[in-house]
């Protein structure tokens, strides 16, 4: 998250709130829970489920329970993937996708849920049809629903062999918004391939995904940072977004407007008076504005 970031303005020690907190609360799971001494009978609900072979599957829930645990009762979602339903315990294994229909009888998305669903989920774009099964409480007024279980994720090797080829790794990098040259892709490989056998095991895949996505990661975090001091959204930090944003993480560097304007102008390439975000990162790898003392 930002955050990370946000902690090199300043070598004081300095607790940030953070930007993208994560709590334990599933508000509306209390309204929807079912009476402990209501007949399981009485409390059954039939659903559907859609798998990543495109069959679709008729599943039992109970009204009070929480879609997770109908999906993973019939065999969809592996329990040992998904052990917790508290959102700050959620990888997103368990998301799916939900016609628009069903969606409107559902409580909208937290703001714990979106972030999980974005950080988590395979394209890193949001689907404005994912829900995380763990946050879905089953009501009767559900009855009938029709859910998708996604496929697999991109390092479950499509001809099943435990390897990977040039082509199956373009394919699953492309399926994450990647788009890498052939030539660079080769070079990859070679990087990547331990054993030297040519292919990608599913071990050295995983270590790639992991390098790609820490790197898109701190990308991400860092364009996180800078809309905090890119207070009205225009694609530049002026001098007075400095200062409010340094004074009101109680930083001193951000107590006048000319120790700001100094700050801005150590960074400021382009000579505009203002900080745009190329600038920011190369500002932000020197070691932030608390470097520009």
């Amino acid at each position: 998250m930002a955050i990370s970031t946000l902690q090199k303005l300043s070598s004081q020690i300095h607790r940030l709130p953070s930007l993208s907190p994560l709590s334990k609360s599933l508000t509306h799971r209390s309204s929807a829970t079912a009476s402990p001494s209501a007949k399981v009978a009485d409390r059954i609900v039939h659903l559907f489920a859609i798998d990543p072979d495109g069959q679709k599957r008729p599943i039992i829930g109970l009204a009070g329970q929480t879609l997770l645990k109908a999906l993973t009762n019939s065999g969809l979602i592996d329990p040992a993937s998904h052990r917790l339903e508290e959102i700050d315990a959620c990888s997103a294994e368990c998301e799916v996708n939900i016609a628009q229909e069903w969606l409107d009888r559902l409580p909208p998305r937290s703001y714990e849920e979106e972030y999980v669903l974005k950080r988590n989920s395979r394209a890193r774009v949001l689907n404005l049809h994912s829900r995380l099964g763990c946050q879905v409480v089953l009501t009767h007024d559900l009855e009938g629903m029709v859910v998708a279980v996604p496929e697999p994720r991109p390092w479950d090797t499509p001809n099943g062999d435990g390897k990977i080829t040039r082509k199956e790794l373009s394919d699953s990098l492309k399926n994450l918004g990647i788009y890498i040259p052939d030539n660079e892709l080769v070079q990859m490989i070679e990087k990547i391939d331990v054993n030297g056998d040519g292919y990608v095991d599913i071990n050295e895949f995983g270590s790639l995904y992991q390098t790609i996505m820490d790197e898109r990661d701190e990308e991400e975090d860092m364009k996180e940072a800078f809309n905090v001091f890119d207070q009205n959204g225009d694609g530049y930090i002026t001098v007075e977004e400095l200062r409010s944003v340094l004074a009101s993480l109680g930083l001193k560097q951000g107590r006048t407007v000319e120790d700001c304007k100094l700050m801005i102008k150590k960074v400021d390439v382009d000579g505009d008076g203002m900080v745009n975000y190329n600038e920011f990162k190369q500002m932000m790898k020197g070691g932030g504005f608390a470097a520009l003392r």
